[in-house]
């Protein structure tokens, strides 16, 4: 290996993403519907001054013995004699990265996209962003989105924005807006030790039994739900997105099943940027808190009363001595949580300014049978469920729930296989 190419140390591959990421034939994918059909040569401009804010998109992946190809070419049974092994992201030296048309997505780290961990794909008035997630998580990944949607609609409407919103920044450090280890800033400052969040007792969560995919088939259903009714309904309950979101869980649960079940638990993804000082930072960046609601709690207690409870218990499980006294826990541990939890992850909102109109619609996807994704976009969230072969049956009961309490929702798209990435474009 040239170490002279070497970019970012990203640790030793025990513990990594990079398993997951390898073996996965759904990455991380964000995609926006935009409102006329997409001109890829401007695309591709796009594209290149992205990767100019942000250029470590455009680095590849190597290792102690060899490059990502090598790597994948060993055997399973074989891979963990290479766990102490580093990772690096390194400036690529063959192949290159620009927006492959194509119906179905390509997969980031293949030859359609020269090895990037980071690529582009569009058709018709689609373009998606997929990524490993050894590099970004979700919050990174609505960073470098934003900057490339905002550069291309630039391009398209031939109007800048006089004060933009995203990030335009170009010739920074890479430490600016990437930090590897999060572990190695926890263990850089001072903290005062906090104890650690729990599940009340006999918490275990319920597994519906037909929550899980089969065959690798990825299911999925998107749902758009009116902002203002959303947030009117969290103002009124003392509520915020994540909260409220495990409070129409579990009442989505009862409608299906009013019996069976004691208790759900749920994983919440929680962003330490703030926190830890990386507001810029697009690497992986994230926590994660639990809750509990029982189904006497649901059926005994108002709306508002469940939902603040579950944002109390959120709460207290933020905060940099939280997350740093967790952190260090987990360094030591290595725990494994026994419960069977619902995923929430309230990503934010999909803004690029003033040509934010353009954008009509988005969805993300990443492999899982417990997944609830959120991100608003203009006067909609729009909600992405990923529930197994469950999805369209939770699906029709959030839409009940909802016109219950008062909220505009529409199905956008029924329960649905999502594409596997692929390593040629499909035209």
């Amino acid at each position: 290996m040239d170490h002279r190419k070497i970019l970012v140390d990203l640790g030793e591959m025990l513990g990594s993403e990079i398993i997951y990421d390898l073996d996965n034939p759904y990455h991380l994918r964000y995609t926006a519907e935009l409102d006329h059909e997409i001109d890829g040569g401007l695309l591709a401009e796009a594209w290149e001054r992205t990767k100019r804010v942000y250029p470590l998109i455009d680095a590849v992946l190597v290792f102690d013995r060899g490059d990502l190809d090598d790597y994948k070419s060993i055997k399973n049974e074989d891979r963990p004699s290479y766990c102490h092994d580093h990772m690096y992201l390194a400036a690529a030296e063959k192949g290159e990265n620009v927006p492959v048309k194509t119906k179905v997505p390509v997969a980031p780290g293949t030859a359609a996209v020269g090895g990037r961990l980071v690529c582009i794909s569009y058709y018709g008035n689609s373009v998606s962003l997929s990524a490993y997630h050894t590099l970004v998580d979700g919050g990174g990944m609505n960073m470098i989105f934003s900057t490339f949607l905002y550069a291309y609609l630039a391009l398209y409407t031939g109007h800048e924005d006089p004060s933009p919103v995203v990030e335009l920044r170009e010739g920074r450090e890479i430490a600016e807006y990437y930090t590897p280890s999060l572990f190695d800033l926890v263990y850089a400052r001072d903290y005062t030790p906090m104890p650690i969040y729990a599940l009340p007792r006999g918490c275990k969560g319920f597994r519906d039994p037909e929550m899980a995919n089969e065959a690798g088939r990825l299911l999925a259903a998107d749902l758009a739900v009116n902002a203002a009714d959303f947030m009117a309904l969290c103002k009124s309950s003392g509520a915020n997105p994540s909260s409220m979101l495990c409070v129409l869980i579990a009442k989505a649960t009862r409608d299906l099943y009013p019996e069976g079940w004691d208790s759900l638990a749920y994983n919440l993804t929680v962003s330490v940027r703030k926190a830890f000082g990386l507001e810029n930072a697009i690497s992986n960046s994230v926590s994660c808190a639990a809750a509990c609601i029982t189904r006497e709690e649901l059926e005994q207690e108002t709306l508002a009363a469940v939902s603040q409870k579950v944002r109390r218990d959120l709460d207290s499980q933020r905060g940099w001595d939280y997350f740093a006294s967790f952190y260090r826990v987990f360094d030591t541990y290595r725990y494994t949580p026994v419960f069977i939890p619902r995923t929430v992850t309230y990503i934010g909102g999909l803004n690029v300014g003033e040509n934010n109109r353009h954008i009509t619609g988005f969805s993300m996807a990443a492999n899982g049978d417990c997944n609830l994704y959120l991100m608003q976009l203009n006067d909609r969230f729009h909600l992405c469920l990923e529930y197994g072969r469950a999805t369209g049956k939770y699906l029709d009961a959030f839409v009940r729930v909802f016109s219950e309490l008062g909220v505009r929702a529409e199905i956008t798209r029924s329960q649905y296989e999502v594409d596997p990435d692929v390593e040629e474009p499909v035209l």
